[in-house]
Parts: structure tokens; sequence; C-alpha cells
């Protein structure tokens, strides 16, 4: 439990000044990720599966934090790589054999396709919510 209040933190502390593409602070998608997966490994997962991507937090400091060894290795899999096709960065994901990635990765691409998150949907972000709506096909065949 104490690893998912320190999570929690954790997403707000480095995701207050961040934006969503719809104007709102980005702390509340993690959150809203958090509230759509079950069990404490997968909420705590949840919470910080886009710090490593998006701020300066490290593995390193996840470690030394104490997280779990199957929540950072879930991270490691959620921490998408830009060498990678997007498509194959699903895939690695679908079989890497980490539940916790898996679902994690679902529920975050379910709040994506979420249109009523923003308030004009541009022909950029219409492809995007097409390429997540083709990654959660793949996730959950």
């Amino acid at each position: 439990m104490i690893h998912y209040i320190i999570a929690l933190y954790l997403c707000i502390r480095y995701h207050f000044n961040q934006r969503d593409k719809g104007g709102k602070r980005y702390f509340w998608h993690p959150i809203h990720v958090s509230r759509n997966v079950k069990g404490l490994p997968a909420k705590t997962t949840a919470l910080l599966h886009d710090l490593i991507e998006d701020t300066p937090v490290t593995f390193g400091d996840l470690k030394s934090w104490g997280f779990d060894k199957k929540i950072i290795e879930a991270l490691q899999f959620l921490t998408y790589n830009k060498r990678l096709r997007y498509h194959d960065y699903i895939i690695d994901i679908k079989y890497c054999g980490n539940y916790l990635a898996k679902v994690v990765k679902l529920a975050d691409l379910k709040h994506n396709i979420d249109v009523g998150r923003i308030p004009k949907l541009s022909p950029a972000m219409m492809m995007k919510r097409n390429q997540y709506l083709e990654a959660i096909k793949t996730l959950e065949d």
C-alpha cells in the first residue's frame, strides 16, 4: 500500500505542471488509468506508467525508492522506445508475458481514445486515435 501512495505522490509531483491535449493537468490521466485496473500492483504501475517517458524520473530512481521488480519490469515494457515502430511496441507488450504491462496499456489506450477529453479533434489526433484503436484490438486478440 505504501508504494501505491508513493506512486500517487510521484504522479502528481512530476506531472503537475504538464497539460494534456485537452488542457487539463496531465496527472489526471494516470489517475484515471489507475482507477480502471484491478489490484494494487496494477494501480501502482498505472500511476507510474508515463513517468520515465515524460519526466526526469529514471528506472534507477524507482528501484532506489523500493518499487517491486515486477512493477519496474512492467514499466520497462510500457516505456515507449521511439526507435521502435509503434506496432512493434504494442506486439512486445502483447507477448512480453507481463500481465501488469498489458492491463495497464489497455486501460491507457482506452482512456486515450476518449474523445470527450479533447474539445476539438484535429486530423492528426484522429489518426492517433485510430492507431490506438488498432493497438487495443491487437492487445485484446
